[in-house]
């Protein structure tokens, strides 16, 4: 590709997901390339709406916004003036990159169960770099091209075999050959190119060739039953409901759901239609036959277990690990007034911070000093705005709650402080001090 070209692309990289709202999960972090003073988008792919948004590099924070109390995303320090939230696609623009944006940038929501993560790295050029691709089986996957190429001859190839040629010049049709026959679309607009009902045999590198292009643009396809690894962590909350997915697009004959206190529910579709859920779990579960999905309602404490998912369907077994939490209470914020400073503690009840490692905070307020902060104590120096209002979230992966002071409110409450400490030790030294001259007095007479 020419060095012009290469420079205006605008990088999407795909995280694909395993949500209980049939997203998927990837384990594996996402890789990403974009151009030196250039623009980067970082995509989670799901089909879920999101309430609440965090997006961060390493530690620190990227971007914020929370239906609640950002309507408008909260961009911070670093990069404001640089970025771009999608509310709706949850989509992450970084603008202008520079070398010093290379990094580990991480995905958070309510919404979903897990972190996904993304890798940039950028580079002086963006032109032969390989786009890693992951494709469900039966599924389809689209290799993308960049959106500011033009491409009049085209000839998609796998390896050293061609899949498509096409010449707008010579107004000759799209010729895909018989391997991919039926099963590709290629879009004659925008170059890019589709292939539907994935295989294990589609697996390898692709690559698009035209004359109008310096380097081919390359792509390697993993093809994968169902993307999954680790025990997967899944919340709920109680007397809601919870849903176990599992991403597959084979049909299933036999399913087993299990967790440690044995079968909860099993299905055969050869010896009985109907599926058997376990006593704990009847009234109050459904399985999905098709695709093996099992949902639990009125969600108890007692349902907080390991689940397993078994089928013959699949080479390996799923696992989850289902917690159950309380939704958060509103936090309350401890302000102490110090000769240096004003110290802020974020507490909630101690019966809430059963999962304390699933908890996380924030700070909003006007002054740079509440940016990346993520533990539950603050301090803002004296020199602050006395109006201006100090702001405390705390979320876990099902709710968030938000509490709010002022410095002026802190300097009153340490005024009050002050005053209950001093009048029982002015009341103390005046009746010692009646003690005293009374002692005095009876002695003299």
């Amino acid at each position: 590709m020419a060095a012009g070209s290469s420079r205006d692309w605008a990088v999407v990289v795909v995280g694909v997901l395993l949500l209980a709202s049939h997203d998927f999960i990837s384990c594996e972090t996402q890789h990403a390339f974009g151009a030196i003073s250039k623009n980067v988008t970082f995509t989670p792919l799901r089909a879920i709406s999101f309430q609440d948004i965090l997006w961060k590099q390493q530690k620190d924070k990227v971007i914020e916004w929370h239906t609640k109390f950002n309507p408008e995303p909260l961009p911070y320090q670093q990069f404001k003036g640089r970025v771009n939230l999608d509310t709706t696609s949850g989509d992450l623009t970084i603008y202008n990159l520079t070398f010093s944006d290379q990094n580990e940038y991480q995905f958070y929501s309510p919404s979903i169960k897990e972190k996904i993560k993304f890798s940039l790295k950028v580079v002086d050029e963006i032109c032969c770099n390989i786009q890693l691709k992951v494709g469900i089986l039966n599924e389809n996957v689209t290799f993308t091209l960049p959106k500011t190429a033009a491409f009049k001859d085209i000839v998609w190839k796998k390896g050293e075999d061609t899949i498509i040629e096409w010449n707008e010049s010579l107004e000759q049709k799209v010729k895909v050959y018989p391997e991919f026959e039926n099963r590709v679309y290629f879009n004659m607009t925008t170059g890019d190119l589709t292939i539907f009902n994935l295989t294990p045999a589609d697996e390898g590198e692709y690559e698009i060739e035209s004359p109008r292009s310096k380097d081919n643009i390359k792509f390697s396809l993993k093809v994968v039953e169902y993307i999954c690894c680790e025990t997967q962590l899944v919340v709920g909350i109680v007397n809601k409901e919870v849903n176990f997915t599992v991403l597959s697009s084979i049909p299933f004959k036999h399913i087993l759901w299990k967790n440690s206190k044995g079968v909860a529910v099993e299905w055969n579709a050869n010896e009985n239609p109907t599926y058997k859920f376990s006593q704990n779990f009847k009234n109050r579960a459904k399985l999905n036959t098709t695709s093996g999905d099992l949902t639990i309602y009125n969600l108890t404490p007692g349902d907080e277990d390991k689940y397993e998912f078994e089928s013959p369907s699949i080479k390996d077994n799923l696992n989850f690990s289902l917690k159950v939490l309380e939704s958060l209470p509103h936090p309350k914020i401890n302000c102490t007034d110090t000769s240096e400073n004003f110290m802020f503690l974020c507490e909630l009840p101690k019966s809430d911070e059963t999962y304390r490692n699933l908890l996380e905070y924030s700070w909003t307020c006007s002054s740079p000093q509440c940016e990346n902060i993520t533990s539950s104590e603050i301090r803002l120096g004296k020199n602050e705005d006395l109006s201006q209002e100090v702001s405390c979230i705390i979320r876990n992966p099902v709710s968030t709650q938000k509490s709010s002071i002022t410095l002026k409110s802190c300097i009153q409450a340490s005024q009050r402080h002050r005053l209950y400490i001093l009048i029982p030790l002015a009341v103390i030294f005046s009746v010692a001090s009646l003690v005293v001259c009374t002692n005095y007095i009876k002695k003299r007479t």
